[in-house]
């Protein structure tokens, strides 16, 4: 997800979104690691 500057207004105008987003990115994260991982085992 780009951090572009329309994302950072989004941010700033939707305060109380910011745990979700968090959220997705963090569960971006696991998923990317989980990719990773499988394909270093595979």
């Amino acid at each position: 997800m780009p951090f572009s500057p329309n994302f950072v207004l989004f941010v700033k105008n939707n305060a109380r979104n910011i745990n979700y987003i968090a959220v997705l990115i963090f569960d971006k994260c696991l998923d990317l690691r989980k990719n990773a991982y499988s394909r270093t085992a595979s």
